[in-house]
């Protein structure tokens, strides 16, 4: 039997460790309630919409000799930031072959190129799950331009330096120096039709005739051959109505000379090929006459002043002056040629072309006029042009089924010629210039 300070002692226990316990169960929570409302939702985890990809291929060849370009380059422009793609490697058995992989579906451009060539684009639509074939494409090759400068004896010009110039559609877009052989070369140009000529020298050399060159294939062209000449004098007689007051002075671009009393003028220091002469004439008038150079001396004839009715003179602003072009010597030989009673124009027109070639001696170089009529009424112009200086022109709006009279002039140079244009076929006339009689 326990005594009654024991069972004292006993309970003092007992409580004292249920107390201990129902703290501890009380600060783990294990009394708290459960918390109202739903739980929380869990995050929602974003997605990535589902690339749908497909691929292109193709080959890529030299357009003129029809191999496999192997350095070629294929650009994706277009799909940044929607596209993972990638090149495929190229192969060693299939030269010029490639294939892009894992492009979006929808449309994509591909710029296509490789070194030494014209870069091209093509754009396809890409459809998920298909190889696209683009097929073969043919690229063309930089064109390569080289010649060499020589004297009117066919001997290069050696240490005696000359500059090359390089037109595009009367734009110049580069030089070249010659070395001690007189040789030249332009490298990498965009495959066109260029004209090549000569800067004059201090010496005023320049070269016999520019020189016409159809690059439009690309590649290593043709040598070329550029002939420089001395600077060219311009001698004739200006023939003046009888009574009339003699003449002022002649000049040729900026170069000037007087002409006598019997009509006798000489101009010195000029370029080779054509050239426009301004006569100023005592009355105030001024007439121009084309010639290209080297030449014979020539006869030019002045006509009277045409007797006209007096008119109210008509103000023009300045600003419209301002605004006025000035005029070409093409421009100056079309008007020469316009106040004779045979330019009167006609309203035929049509979509046919003619495209004209002209041949003729050596002395006969630079640009000529061409006037085109119809064979039944040759007194009604139908079209006016000029040719490079090289003696080709295109000329349009002709009409169909018409026999046409084409006249070329060229300074003392003329020939003429028939043709009949079919519909959207040009039509080609070559012309062979006679060189008229002193």
């Amino acid at each position: 039997m326990l005594s009654s300070e024991e069972r004292r002692g006993l309970w003092f226990t007992l409580i004292g460790g249920g107390a201990l316990a129902l703290a501890l169960l009380i600060g783990l929570g294990f009394f708290r309630g459960e918390e109202s409302g739903p739980p929380p939702a869990a995050a929602a985890t974003p997605r990535a919409p589902v690339v749908r990809l497909g691929s292109v291929y193709g080959r890529l060849v030299d357009a003129r000799r029809d191999f496999g370009l192997a350095a070629r380059t294929v650009t994706v422009v277009g799909v940044a930031g929607r596209s993972d793609h990638y090149l495929a490697p190229a192969s060693a058995r299939h030269p010029g072959s490639f294939e892009v992989r894992a492009l979006p579906e929808g449309d994509v451009t591909l710029e296509l190129g490789a070194d030494g060539y014209v870069a091209t684009a093509r754009t396809v639509e890409v459809r998920a799950g298909v190889a696209c074939d683009l097929g073969v494409i043919a690229l063309t090759p930089l064109a390569h331009l080289t010649g060499r400068v020589v004297d009117g004896a066919g001997d290069a010009l050696g240490t005696a330096r000359a500059t090359v110039v390089l037109h595009d559609s009367g734009r110049e877009i580069a030089r070249a120096a010659t070395d001690d052989h007189g040789a030249f070369r332009f490298e990498r140009l965009v495959p066109s039709r260029y004209e090549l000529d000569l800067a004059p020298s201090a010496e005023g050399d320049t070269a016999l005739a520019a020189l016409a060159i159809d690059a439009t294939a690309g590649g290593e062209q043709p040598p070329l051959e550029l002939v420089a000449v001395p600077s060219g004098t311009l001698v004739g007689t200006l023939l003046l109505p009888i009574g009339s007051a003699p003449a002022r002075a002649i000049a040729v671009g900026a170069r000037r000379g007087a002409i006598g009393g019997d009509g006798r003028f000489t101009v010195e220091s000029l370029r080779a090929g054509p050239c426009l002469a301004t006569v100023e004439l005592d009355d105030g008038r001024t007439v121009e006459f084309a010639a290209s150079l080297p030449c014979a001396a020539v006869e030019w004839q002045v006509e009277p002043p045409a007797e006209t009715p007096a008119a109210t003179p008509v103000e023009t602003p300045a600003e419209t002056l301002a605004a006025t072009p000035a005029a070409t010597p093409f421009d100056a030989i079309a008007r020469q040629r316009a106040a004779a009673p045979s330019a009167a124009t006609s309203p035929l027109a049509g979509d046919g072309a003619l495209r004209v070639r002209l041949r003729c001696g050596e002395s006969c170089s630079g640009a000529a006029w061409l006037r085109i009529a119809a064979a039944d009424a040759p007194e009604r112009t139908l079209a006016e042009a000029y040719t490079t200086r090289a003696g080709e022109a295109l000329v349009r709006n002709l009409p169909i089924g018409v026999a046409l009279r084409v006249e070329a002039w060229s300074g003392r140079w003329q020939g003429s010629g028939e043709a009949l244009l079919a519909a959207g076929v040009p039509g080609e006339l070559r012309l062979a210039l006679e060189e008229l009689p002193p």
